[in-house]
């Protein structure tokens, strides 16, 4: 909705404005000084007093946040009138297991606001990462989602229509050859054609 700039000042329409409103709020740190100093500038007598206070705004708590975010999700939809659908990835990045478990039980407020859809994605490899580590993330997803979803690997023909939306000229050798070097796996397969493309 907007970029870490925030939307172009062309750009007025409701979701964009407060959007860059919720942006400005989270990058925001207020430091309140208040400073007042006196003096007598008489021949014999000159006294100075000051005082200053430093005011910066309270952190957060989750709790806060989750309120925050839910309100704006709420009022976002109120003014487009259009579903939202929430996509997080790169899960596996994440060195934790534990630290997995408390974003996925943190966003379980998200899942009650109408016309918010939440969308995680996981790789096969991170699951099994998890378990290796002790926590049964699988174990999680399935008590906080709706459904859960197991994307098979793709058969070569699956593989074939991929590349040709991508590419024109890519004979269909090389896109048999991608697909058995990629395992079926779509990332995979488009990092093998490239590869292809440049050699």
């Amino acid at each position: 909705l907007a970029s870490q700039a925030g939307p172009s000042s062309s750009d007025s329409s409701p979701a964009a404005t407060l959007a860059s409103r919720e942006l400005e709020r989270l990058d925001y740190s207020t430091a309140l000084q208040s400073k007042t100093s006196m003096g007598w500038k008489l021949g014999i007598v000159a006294a100075t007093g000051e005082d200053q206070v430093n005011l910066t705004e309270r952190l957060s708590t989750d709790a806060d946040m989750v309120g925050s975010l839910s309100w704006f999700l709420g009022e976002l939809r109120t003014r487009t009138r259009k579903r939202i659908v929430i996509c997080i990835d790169e899960l596996d990045k994440i060195d934790k297991s534990d630290d997995v478990v408390s974003m996925i039980n943190g966003i379980k407020d998200l899942f009650h606001i109408p016309g918010v859809h939440v969308v995680v994605s996981v790789s096969t490899d991170a699951m099994h990462s998890f378990a290796a580590r002790g926590v049964l993330v699988r174990d999680v997803f399935d008590s906080a989602f709706d459904t859960v979803v197991q994307v098979r690997r793709m058969n070569a023909e699956e593989s074939r229509e991929v590349l040709w939306r991508r590419a024109t000229n890519f004979s269909v050798p090389a896109m048999m050859f991608c697909h058995v070097w990629s395992g079926g796996h779509p990332r995979d397969l488009i990092r093998a054609a490239r590869a292809c493309v440049t050699l």
